[in-house]
């Protein structure tokens, strides 16, 4: 009985895992890749010394240029942002608020 017990929970963990790496698996192969836009930053640190930061140009976005399902947008809000492809690389086109 034990060993019943034991193997049904083994292989319940084994279809879960595998569940995991299907949907990642899934969403590479249908998904689209997109280039975005860096502005590098080297900062130079006392202790940890030469290193790079990167930040991306659709991380800083003028909210009155772009087209939006909200009115009002709060720090810590979870946006959506639409892209379209320029130049081969992504650009946002409107950035929306899930309600």
């Amino acid at each position: 009985m034990n060993k019943k017990i034991f193997l049904g929970i083994g292989i319940l963990w084994i279809i879960i895992i595998l569940g995991f790496v299907a949907f990642k698996e899934f969403t590479l192969k249908t998904g689209e890749e997109v280039m975005l836009k860096t502005m590098p930053v080297d900062p130079r640190d006392l202790f940890r010394g030469d290193y790079v930061i990167l930040s991306y140009e659709i991380g800083n976005l003028d909210i009155g240029s772009l087209p939006t399902n909200s009115a009002n947008f709060r720090v810590n809000d979870q946006v959506y942002v639409a892209l379209i492809k320029e130049e081969n690389y992504g650009v946002a086109s409107g950035i929306y608020k899930k309600h």
